[in-house]
């Protein structure tokens, strides 16, 4: 089990112990990846979990945003056990998410008209970054919900496309083959 650390000494504490020793979880498979860099982050208090994710739907040769109201899960596990709790909304790549269209998934996700707008927030920002940076796949998991209704993106993940680092030189200096 993941013990949470509760003060910075102990945060120091479980870094320095997985420095330097693999990692094992599903998507390192058997063999694990040797951790070389820890990133701490201050903890949060959760009263709900979402995912978000763009990516190209092979299926219909589509930009989509995909959401759900199960996050901090593997999406893939959703897929599986309830392919129905997967929201997706087209994108248009010329014009991004449309304001509308982040209004509507907020609403079938269960954000709150206070929440709304820092979810909507975070939707079209994932969808700009997304288009600008040439990304094959963008996911933050989870998109959390404080205890007082804050909209904080926890975790991302970003792929992207390597025909198309050229026109990222930013994104290119960032390569860590170690993680490939």
């Amino acid at each position: 089990g993941v013990k949470l650390a509760r003060t910075p000494d102990e945060a120091r504490e479980a870094a320095a112990r997985m420095l330097g020793n693999p990692l094992i979880t599903h998507q390192t498979g058997p063999a694990g990846q040797v951790v070389r860099k820890v990133y701490v982050e201050a903890g949060c208090d959760i009263a709900k979990e979402y995912y978000l994710g763009m990516l190209l739907d092979r299926g219909n040769s589509r930009l989509v945003v995909m959401a759900s109201a199960e996050g901090g899960v593997e999406i893939e596990e959703v897929a599986a056990r309830s392919p129905e709790k997967i929201l997706k909304t087209p994108v248009n790549p010329h014009a991004g998410l449309e304001p509308f269209q982040a209004r509507r998934l907020s609403y079938e996700l269960g954000f709150t008209a206070e929440q709304a707008p820092g979810a909507e927030k975070l939707m079209t920002a994932l969808c700009k970054v997304f288009l600008d940076k040439d990304c094959s796949l963008a996911e933050i998991n989870p998109v959390v919900v404080t205890p007082k209704g804050e909209v904080l993106a926890l975790d991302a993940k970003m792929t992207f496309d390597d025909n198309a680092l050229f026109r990222h030189p930013d994104v290119e200096k960032l390569r860590d083959e170690t993680e490939e």
